[in-house]
């Protein structure tokens, strides 16, 4: 009788229980004791069923509601435990039975559900609850989608899986629904689809923002090339003008041409580099791939910037094979090449030349680039390969800071890949990687 302790009668039946032990022991006095304690015993018990009952009146009488419309179903106790809600309905959409965790689910108690329409309940359309009666009476297993008010007001989505209840005989009684709460996962679910819709108006944005981009910088190169061919050919009769006239004269005025010159290749080169990325990123810019030999191009590309080096210094090329074909784009090969190259002379005067190698590693052709200049600061090489990014330390030199960003792009477009080492006033090492032709 512990289960009395809790109970706000707890008292009386106290006092009962102390009454009981005293009319015992008046009784031993007089009987056998054996068949005094039996006696005592069965009082108890049935003493306990009968509080049992009166305490859990209210349940006992939705249960036997429940069994007057049909639900005599003693095995669905089995799913008091389960951690799925479990709900019973009548072939009249009466509930029957349901369990703990639906009712945690929904809020209700036994007592609000049990005997009770389930249309008016959880407020569902009458027509779409009959058809799924009408479903199980037929021996039709489904699992669908709806929703279900809670006690509260509110409303939860779950999945249910209906499936034909019977009685003992086999015979169709309603339907037993196990029942899973969505209710979270479509809040998710309209959360992403919220997100992912504003994600294709960004990505769309983007796209025509990216088609601007690029529809101005087209034009913005052609229309600097009118004026940039201009100030050329004026710099030009300035130049052949100066030629003629006396020498202190004619000696400022080359300085000054020259000048113009320089400002105007710089100009041209940038707007062709700009150009180039931009079709890159428009994905106009798609590599020809053509079978070539590396080893002529590495020579015809060192000998070329060996040529124009006013310091007289020459790039050592370091080369193990006379010819070695891969599968490349020449003319992106060529550009990646000669922006790095150009680099590794700007960035290491009054230093030992730079040096090229090439080598084979496994399935790939290595290019190395190593200078022996002034080398990038540790804070700078998480942003090398960035567009018109530039050095802390390269303030002093010429430059847009798109060469290695070329090159980086038009090596990828090979399907290879580009490395950087470097510390500062030691030098830059830059590994060219590209993958050779298999049986080459």
């Amino acid at each position: 009788m512990i289960f009395l302790k809790d109970n706000k009668f707890y008292s009386l039946y106290l006092l009962i229980f102390v009454s009981g032990v005293l009319a015992t022991l008046l009784w031993l006095k007089n009987y056998d004791h054996v068949l005094g304690i039996l006696i005592t015993l069965g009082a108890f018990v049935l003493l306990e069923v009968i509080l049992k009952i009166w305490l859990n009146n209210d349940k006992v009488q939705t249960l036997l509601e429940a069994k007057k419309m049909g639900g005599d179903f003693p095995h669905l106790s089995i799913f008091d435990d389960f951690n799925l809600g479990v709900l019973c309905v009548n072939n009249d959409g009466i509930i029957l039975n349901t369990n703990i965790e639906f009712c945690n689910k929904t809020g209700y108690q036994e007592s609000d559900l049990i005997g009770k329409n389930v249309k008016k309940i959880f407020g569902q359309v009458e027509a779409e609850v009959q058809e799924r009666i009408d479903n199980r009476i037929n021996g039709k297993q489904e699992i669908y989608e709806t929703s279900l008010l809670h006690k509260d007001g509110k409303t939860g989505r779950y999945y249910i899986a209906g499936m034909p209840l019977v009685d003992s005989l086999k015979q169709p009684k309603g339907s037993i629904g196990v029942i899973l709460d969505v209710t979270d996962l479509r809040e998710n679910q309209m959360q992403l689809e919220k997100i992912r819709n504003e994600l294709e108006v960004s990505l769309k944005k983007e796209k025509e923002l990216n088609i601007l981009k690029s529809q101005f910088i087209a034009t913005a190169s052609h229309q600097f090339k009118t004026p940039m061919t201009t100030i050329q050919n004026s710099a030009e009769l300035i130049y052949a003008i100066g030629s003629k006239v006396e020498l202190q004269t004619k000696n400022t005025l080359i300085k000054s041409t020259e000048r113009i010159f320089d400002g105007v290749s710089q100009m041209t080169d940038l707007m062709e580099n700009i150009l180039l990325l931009s079709s890159a990123d428009s994905k106009k810019q798609a590599a020809n791939f053509e079978i070539i030999d590396l080893i002529p191009l590495a020579i015809e590309i060192v000998d070329r910037f060996n040529f124009i080096q006013k310091d007289k210094r020459q790039a050592e090329l370091e080369i193990d094979k006379k010819s070695l074909l891969i599968r490349v784009d020449e003319k992106l090969l060529d550009n990646a090449l000669s922006n790095l190259i150009s680099n590794a002379f700007k960035y290491s005067t009054e230093s030992p030349p730079p040096k090229v190698s090439i080598k084979l590693e496994d399935q790939w052709v290595k290019i190395i680039i190593e200078d022996y200049g002034i080398g990038i600061p540790e804070s700078d090489l998480k942003n090398l390969g960035s567009r018109f990014f530039r050095g802390g330390n390269t303030n002093n030199y010429k430059g847009t800071g798109l060469g290695l960003s070329i090159a980086k792009t038009y090596v990828e477009l090979m399907n290879g890949s580009l490395e950087i080492q470097s510390v500062e006033k030691k030098g830059t090492k830059i590994k060219v990687l590209l993958p050779i032709i298999e049986g080459m």
